[in-house]
Parts: C-alpha cells; structure tokens; sequence
C-alpha cells in the first residue's frame, strides 16, 4: 500500500507543471453533488452548491483505509490475494 501512495506523489509531483500549463483545476476532497449533461455531454457539475462549467471532467474516489479485511470483503481479491481495483 506504502509503494502505491508515494507512485501516486510522485505523479502528482511531476504533472503539476502540465496541469499549470493546460489550466487543468484538481479539487481534493470535493463532494460532488450532480452532473450537468446535455446529449450525454459533461457541462458542468456542482459542488456544494457551485456550478463548474468545463469541457472534460474526471471524477474519482479512493479510500485509503487501513482496514484491509473491509476492503477484501468489500472490493474483493485476485488469485494472489491483492485486492481489486474496479472500474465503471
């Protein structure tokens, strides 16, 4: 779990300067509340009440629990017994 929390810093670390560049906005730790869409587009979504108008949006969720029998439970395991990552 350590190795994959400091490869996602060090990604981090390195695209600052491309986000910068392309005017890319990351917002940590911001419940999204609804999707605008028009003919199955992305518009905007709102967060806490404000609209964010964009072209593109990624949404993405993690959880960083320390209960690893959870999430074995929970997301299930491969054949060698890490744990899944699911995609939708």
């Amino acid at each position: 779990m350590r190795f994959f929390w400091e490869a996602a810093r060090r990604w981090l670390m390195r695209t600052t300067a491309a986000r910068r560049q392309w005017r890319v906005q990351v917002r940590y730790g911001a419940p999204v509340d609804a999707l605008e869409l028009r003919d199955r587009r992305f518009v905007a979504a709102f967060c806490k009440g404000e609209r964010i108008e964009a072209r593109a949006c990624v949404l993405a969720a993690a959880d960083s629990s320390q209960n690893l029998e959870w999430l074995r439970e929970a997301w299930g395991q491969n054949e060698r017994g890490n744990g899944l990552v699911r995609i939708s």
